[in-house]
């Protein structure tokens, strides 16, 4: 019996280390692809697969049973909407000292349109995910239990895209809560992939996952290359067909590669790491990439190198050693804006028991 704990404990410990891994090299795609620019390849090959991953991994994660509702959908409204709506205000105090925006009721508008999911007006972009994200965990806590409305609105998400592009709906694209439809589709999907997901390891082993990873892999730098940068955010999709096709083939490529490399101890170390605090990331690293090096290179008069591949690879590095310190206070000064606990309490817990 105690063996048999012990290879459970085991294998809950390999589960979380994929999916922090994935979290971690899908939130370093984040920030590398707020350092490119929209004409550039890898910021190409980055959009068409990495917010679909962190949607799937939110599904992947996503409880399937909960024992007491209320507590759960207050857990969701701490960890996702609290921060959303924390930095939302803090980009409106930036638009009234930087901006000059002084009209209080066009604030007033401005906030709570972002608060609602009916526009939005934000600098700092990326927190779109987290309201996103938060609308999906409330909606699958209200009718994930009821499995035909489940598939239906699975279904219903995919039609939209289609029906997005075929007809003029452009006007949706100004509101956040539309851009939540599509990752809906890869939240549902991860949910139902769960077991292959969190048993990964053992699956990558067989002969079809190895020929599937490579299939995936040619098929995918076939198509890329003929398809047009797209975004979630937004819906900047010209084609659904490549958009999903695209999408499903990186996150498996991603899962099949990353699932070996974890393997690599120091590389790992450093993917769980960032991908277990990929909310810090996600929410502070725009105003380096958009403000504070652009500004940097424009003082410098050396905004022409800013987009060479060097540059970027260089501004990567510095952008996630600085988010180390700001991770390291968020998480022992105000982990409560984002629905966490203190990590020294923790680490004293673990140590106790």
């Amino acid at each position: 019996m105690q063996s048999e704990n012990k290879a459970l404990t085991n294998e809950n410990k390999s589960r979380s280390v994929l999916i922090d891994v994935l979290k971690g090299i899908g939130i370093i795609l984040v920030v590398l692809g707020h350092l490119d620019t929209g004409g550039q390849l890898s910021r190409q090959i980055i959009f068409s697969f990495h917010m679909p991953l962190f949607f799937f991994l939110s599904g992947v994660v996503t409880k399937t049973k909960v024992a007491d509702t209320k507590s759960y959908i207050l857990k969701i409204l701490k960890s996702t909407y609290l921060p959303y709506a924390v930095f939302v205000i803090f980009d409106v105090f930036l638009k009234y000292f930087l901006h000059h925006i002084h009209d209080i009721l066009k604030l007033l508008k401005i906030t709570l349109s972002c608060l609602c999911g009916v526009g939005f007006y934000c600098v700092n972009s990326p927190i779109w995910f987290l309201f996103s994200i938060f609308i999906c965990k409330i909606v699958f806590c209200l009718i994930g239990k009821i499995k035909p409305l489940l598939i239906a609105s699975f279904v219903a998400s995919g039609a939209f895209v289609f029906a997005y592009c075929i007809f003029d709906w452009s006007k949706l694209a100004e509101m956040p809560i539309f851009w939540t439809v599509p990752g809906w589709f890869f939240f549902v999907l991860g949910y139902y992939l769960k077991n292959y997901i969190l048993n990964f390891e053992e699956y990558s082993k067989k002969l079809g996952a190895i020929l599937g990873f490579v299939f995936s892999l040619i098929l995918y730098c076939l198509l890329i290359k003929h398809s047009s940068y797209v975004s979630m955010k937004s819906l900047e999709i010209d084609n659904p067909y490549l958009y999903f096709i695209n999408a499903l083939l990186g996150i498996y490529i991603i899962t099949f590669a990353f699932n070996y490399i974890m393997k690599l101890k120091p590389i790992a170390s450093v993917l769980c790491y960032y991908g277990k605090n990929s909310i810090y990331v996600l929410v502070y690293h725009y105003f380096f990439t958009r403000i504070i090096f652009p500004y940097i290179y424009k003082k410098l008069e050396i905004s022409d190198y800013l987009y060479s591949l060097i540059s970027q690879m260089v501004l990567l590095v510095i952008t996630m050693l600085i988010l180390i310190p700001l991770i390291f206070i968020s998480n022992n000064y105000f982990y409560f804006i984002f629905g966490k606990k203190k990590v020294r309490k923790e680490k004293k817990e673990n140590n106790n028991g």
